[in-house]
């Protein structure tokens, strides 16, 4: 039997660049043009090839059948895809880091540029995560200059979708309303497209090509759609996509840094912040296909426009960079802001706020330990000025009918008492003036309940004559009615009404 031949990093890289790139190529073809690229691979790009075929040299020398999960992966193959995924993540972050640590130390936090990418699809394949490509939008974006450069393109796949017309259909008509192959708009030449996108984000002076960077969600499709229009490119070069939420975090802290203002505790606070997508429905800033249509949420075009917004409206105040309309916001946004202070808050807080005339939102945002509030918002009433109106209002037995009525009615005090007041019972608070002069007043009839201080009650309460014959002639057309020690007036009685008492009280029947 004759031995089998065991697998190298280059045989590994061949077999998967035949099977997305040249399929069309026979082998010997295929090994020839695996070839050239592997020559021009850095070490680095080896890596993860020589580990597979090292791993499969151990798994033959073994001669054990790997375990295989409940869809029939191998485990090992789950585990090294879940640690490649875990590196490359690590390689994204320090990447990331290092590039604004770096733009820091050469004073060029304002200055460094940023390539944001967002594409559109029409359907994706059953098999091999094949994203068809409709529209793609590429932005350049720096603090100073805001969105200073922008590419948008429409993308004609060619063939009409076999197969899958109806999943391609529902999902235009849910989100972008493209039309779909071979009725679709714009460029036909897949590698056409990807060489614009490399000349756009290439650096003139290094030649180097930076990282374009996407939605976390999102970085599965645009890789899927690069691969795609990088097959008709004569272009070997490889964009690296990585997540547009942990730059949001990182250029935050430095910002925040640099303007002496507090960090965010976390990266789930600016998460929620970029999620909330401020300039979603801001009209002008999608592409006029989508703008006529109203559409304007799900254009490429809008997109990358909108999150360059979202870092300007988060960072530049941080660092007293001038908005510039169309570049850092809308055209129509207004800029305008009046120092407000003290801040008109129901927290009686005494930070400074920003008052600005924006159309934008109406919610009240957090930036640099103050607040925005908008023109159209309420005004508000300070506690403080509550509490004071509270305690020199004139107190009215009127005010609270629990107290019980024939209640001494209290003279008008104006407090002079700290913002917030105490309410207690009229006739505790009698009583506590009695021995205290300069006392507030309690205005809480509940609070005397978790207190053991009887109240005196009043004369009048039991100062009733229980014979009928003594009775006056005011009492004669009237009957008492008593219940848990207290007396009530009652309609007057005919000669039919008859009295009878039940459980300590007295009460009167219509005959």
């Amino acid at each position: 039997m004759p031995k089998k031949q065991v697998k190298n990093g280059f045989m590994l890289f061949t077999i998967d660049w035949r099977s997305q790139y040249g399929k069309h190529l026979s082998i010997s073809e295929a090994t020839a043009e695996a070839g050239k690229i592997w020559g021009s691979m850095s070490v680095h790009e080896r890596a993860p090839y020589n580990e597979r075929a090292k791993q499969e040299r151990v798994g033959s020398k073994s001669g054990r059948p790997s375990k295989l999960t409940c869809t029939g992966k191998s485990v090992e193959e789950v585990e090294r895809e879940k640690k490649e995924a875990d590196d490359e993540k690590s390689r994204m972050q320090r990447f990331i880091q290092m590039t604004v640590r770096n733009s820091v130390k050469n004073c060029q936090l304002e200055t460094q540029s940023y390539f944001f990418i967002m594409v559109n699809y029409f359907v994706k394949s059953l098999k091999g995560n094949i994203y068809v490509p409709a529209e793609i939008s590429v932005a350049e974006y720096s603090l100073k200059d805001g969105v200073c450069r922008k590419y948008h393109t429409f993308v004609n796949p060619g063939p009409k979708i076999y197969g899958l017309q109806y999943e391609a259909q529902h999902h235009s008509e849910s989100t972008h309303k493209l039309p779909l192959p071979p009725n679709a708009k714009g460029e036909a030449n897949m590698g056409l497209i990807y060489s614009n996108v490399l000349d756009f984000i290439r650096n003139q002076e290094s030649g180097e090509y930076p990282p374009v960077y996407t939605f976390p969600e999102a970085k599965q499709i645009v890789e899927s759609v690069l691969d795609f229009l990088k097959k008709d490119s004569p272009s070997n070069v490889d964009l690296r996509v990585y997540d547009i939420k942990f730059l949001f975090y990182i250029l935050k802290e430095a910002t925040c840094e640099m303007g002496e203002v507090p960090k965010p505790l976390n990266q789930h606070i600016t998460d929620a912040f970029f999620e909330r997508d401020s300039f979603e429905f801001n009209n002008g800033l999608a592409c006029t296909y989508h703008e006529d249509i109203d559409k304007s949420k799900y254009c490429t075009q809008s997109c990358v426009t909108r999150w360059g917004f979202m870092f300007s409206d988060y960072m530049c105040r941080d660092i007293a960079i001038d908005l510039i309309p169309g570049r850092h916001a809308p055209i129509d946004y207004k800029l305008a802001a009046t120092i407000v202070d003290p801040s008109p808050s129901t927290f009686a807080d005494t930070d400074s706020h920003i008052s600005v005339n924006s159309g934008s939102s109406y919610a009240t945002k957090a930036i640099s330990e103050n607040k925005i509030y908008y023109d159209d918002q309420k005004t508000f009433v300070s506690s403080r000025s509550y509490t004071t109106a509270c305690s020199s209002r004139i107190q009215n037995k009127d005010d609270f009918p629990s107290l019980g009525s024939g209640r001494k009615k209290h003279s008008t005090l104006v407090s002079s008492a700290p913002p917030k007041t105490i309410r207690t019972n009229v006739g505790y608070q009698r009583s506590m003036d009695e021995a205290f002069e300069d006392s507030v007043d309690d205005l809480n009839p509940w609070s005397s309940r978790s207190r053991n201080v009887p109240h005196e009650p009043d004369s009048s309460h039991f100062d009733i004559n229980y014979t009928r014959e003594e009775t006056t002639d005011n009492e004669a057309t009237s009957t008492v009615g008593y219940g848990r020690g207290r007396m009530r007036n009652n309609q007057s009685l005919s000669s039919n009404t008859t009295l009878f008492s039940g459980r300590g009280r007295l009460f009167q029947r219509f005959e």
